[in-house]
Parts: structure tokens; C-alpha cells; sequence
């Protein structure tokens, strides 16, 4: 949900995924140690628009937070879980590492790291 009811209504998931819903970067309002998926994607309520949707490219990382909701949610398990079974396995890869140094670092869930090695996702 964004703070423009029309913007709600019509932004897509290709919008989403293109950087063009009308949200910049925002990138101080979230990562902290409590935050979750859900409840940064509930925040957006608050953040303030600076155009209008489908008007101007502006990088947004929560828009890519919200597209892992979206598939958590359509699929109805954790997002490891949709990549393993959607795109890792079908390609045949056997293993995959992504980790953030920041979330080492600070232990912010959002960010914890992701392995993917003889078909098992961990999380850790």
C-alpha cells in the first residue's frame, strides 16, 4: 500500500520491478535489526511520493523488498524456498552464495545470508 490510493491501485509488479512507482530510494527508513519484509512493505503507507507513477525512473531497494513479498506470498513459503524451486533447480545449479558483509556486520534479518548448496537453502 502507498500513501496515493490511486498509485495503489494501479502500480504493477512490472512497475515495481522497474523502478517507476513514484517512490525514491527512502533508504533511511529501514534495516533495522526488527524489520521484516512484511512490516517495510506495511511502511510504505508513509513514505512520500516525488512522482508520479510511470513518469520518471527513481532506484528504489524497498521495491525489490516488495516484489519478495509478493512471491512469498502468492507462493505461501520463504523466498529461498520459491528461488530454489523456481529458477536454482530447473537451471541445475547445485549452489549459490549471497551474503552481505553489512548484514554480518549489524545481524539485520532482512539481509542475513542466503546458501544454496545439494538442493538445500539455508539461512543463516
Amino acid at each position: 500500500m502507498l500513501v496515493d490510493s490511486w498509485a495503489t491501485s494501479h502500480v504493477t509488479l512490472e512497475d515495481i520491478l522497474s523502478h517507476r512507482t513514484g517512490l525514491p530510494r527512502h533508504d533511511l527508513s529501514y534495516g533495522g535489526s526488527q524489520d521484516t519484509l512484511k512490516g517495510v512493505v506495511q511502511s510504505l503507507r508513509h513514505l512520500p511520493l516525488t512522482a508520479e507513477p510511470r513518469t520518471k525512473f527513481q532506484y528504489c531497494n524497498l521495491m525489490f523488498m516488495t516484489a519478495s513479498y509478493v512471491a512469498e506470498v502468492l507462493e505461501g513459503k520463504w523466498l529461498g524456498d520459491v528461488l530454489k524451486e523456481r529458477i536454482w533447480a530447473p537451471l541445475g545449479m547445485t549452489s549459490t552464495v549471497r551474503q552481505s558483509l553489512h548484514s554480518t556486520m549489524n545481524n539485520y534479518p532482512l539481509l542475513n545470508r542466503m546458501v544454496y548448496a545439494d538442493a538445500v537453502v539455508l539461512s543463516s
